[in-house]
């Protein structure tokens, strides 16, 4: 299990390096498939690992009669990962429509901080009386 979980680690690290040295929109369609590939990206797959571990925690949560409030949550995490693979999924799609442009013979400096694309930040899901946004 442990050579497994090294591998996944791995191939989170690659991925990792490979979007940082991405040269053309191309290369950053294909990582963006790795991550939200409907058939086996890596949010996908987690998402399934979360529904799993959501249903049997549910079942066992009925078999103690306990509080359900905790898999609740874990529920709207699940609808957070599919919210999170679709925008990913929009992107991938918007990056594999732009022309590929090969900037390795290109010795252009890399965008000011002004010209780079502005990355929001994540959005506070709470108001100030602690209601969920949704």
């Amino acid at each position: 299990m442990d050579g497994e979980r090294e591998a996944a680690l791995r191939h989170l690290t690659q991925l990792s390096e490979r979007a940082s040295h991405a040269e053309n929109s191309t290369e950053i369609a294909e990582i963006l498939t790795d991550i939200a590939g409907p058939a086996e990206g890596l949010l996908p797959l987690t998402r399934e690992v979360v529904v799993r571990a959501w249903i049997a925690w549910s079942h066992h949560l009925d078999t103690l009669g306990e509080d359900h409030a905790p898999a609740f949550q874990l529920s709207t995490t699940m609808d957070t990962l599919s919210h999170a693979v679709h925008h990913i999924l929009l992107a991938h799609n918007h990056a594999a429509r732009t022309p590929a442009v090969d900037n390795r013979n290109n010795a252009a400096e890399p965008p000011a901080a002004a010209d780079r694309p502005h990355i929001p930040p994540p959005l506070n899901r709470r108001t100030a009386h602690g209601q969920s946004c949704r």
